[in-house]
């Protein structure tokens, strides 16, 4: 028996991995890919990241963020969205709200509403 099939079954003279369990076994995935590790592979898994949303409705297939917030509306979920507040500059601390005046408030709010919105 060839070490290829099935890989879940050890056979002697096979390599280490043909003794793995094949995370995906009804669909070609020879990475074995599982993000969540939840133990069903990428290649046949709806939710990659586990956070319970679909990868098909999730704004962030491969990043968990259940909340889904999407601040700018362009698609990306905010935890994966390089630029999530859509001022057009690229967020340096991940959380997508910036403040490059260091005045607390927001540079999406300042371009909205002005600097001395909120009294500074």
């Amino acid at each position: 028996m060839p070490c290829t099939e099935p890989v879940s079954r050890k056979r002697p003279g096979c390599p280490s991995s043909s003794t793995a369990r094949d995370s995906c076994p009804e669909v070609a995935d020879p990475g074995q890919r599982d993000l969540d590790r939840d133990g069903l592979g990428d290649a046949c898994d709806v939710d990659d990241d586990g956070d319970g949303v679909a990868d098909a409705a999730d704004g962030c297939p491969e990043d968990a963020d259940p909340e889904q917030q999407d601040t700018d509306g362009d698609g990306a979920g905010d935890a994966c969205d390089v630029d999530d507040d859509g001022d057009g500059l690229v967020d340096d601390d991940g959380d997508g709200l910036v403040d490059d005046d260091g005045d607390g408030l927001e540079d999406a709010d300042e371009a909205r509403d002005g600097p001395a919105a909120g009294g500074h």
